[in-house]
Parts: C-alpha cells; structure tokens; sequence
C-alpha cells in the first residue's frame, strides 16, 4: 500500500478488490440509504464525508492515513463522531414550531 495515498491510488486499490466507485455509491453506509450518485467520487476530493468512511472501510485504511488533513475526523487519534448523538428527537417539528397567529380578519370572524 503506498504511503501517500492518491486518488489513483484508491481507485486502483478499490478495483483490485472489485469495487467502483459507482458500486459503492448503490453500496452506501449500511445504515442509511445508498449514496447519491457522484458521492464516493466527491470523497476522493474531500467532498463528501459519508462515502470517505465507506471506503476507508472497505480498504481497511484508517481516515488519517487515507485522506490526511481532509476531513476532521482524518486527523490522528480522533475518534470516529458517533451518529447516534445527531438523531436528537427533542427537538419540534416544522409543523410544530410554527406559532398560532390570528390576523384582524380572524379576530372579526370570531366577533
């Protein structure tokens, strides 16, 4: 495996072990739906943080090692961000934060 690794590179490695990047746009994380087409391309760019770690996973190469200095994560010794935290449910819904407002002609209906 090289040590700087390129585009190229990963590309080259991905097809190696039979994967496009286009196969793991449909791929996708396994927890959410499929990539969007074009996201694993983005993520050889810096681009789309998703389809890194996909493939970071599948090459079994560390975010730091494969993409240094792109994504935040990629940094050595942080830890992967636990998504779980973002899926917050206290928040309201777009229907709920609206407020209830009565206009003049509301107001002369009830009267």
């Amino acid at each position: 495996m090289p040590e700087v690794w390129t585009s190229p590179d990963i590309k080259a490695e991905l097809a190696k072990r039979g994967y496009t990047l286009a196969a793991i746009d449909r791929l996708g994380d396994g927890q959410e739906p499929p990539l969007y087409s074009g996201a694993a391309r983005q993520a050889l760019r810096g681009l789309n943080y998703r389809a890194a770690v996909v493939i970071s996973r599948i090459l079994g190469v560390p975010m730091h090692e494969l993409y240094p200095g792109m994504y935040l994560t990629a940094r050595a010794g942080r830890p992967e961000p636990d998504r779980s935290a973002l899926t917050d449910q206290s928040h309201k819904t777009v229907g709920e934060s609206r407020q209830s407002r009565t206009t003049a002609v509301d107001s002369a209906e009830a009267a």
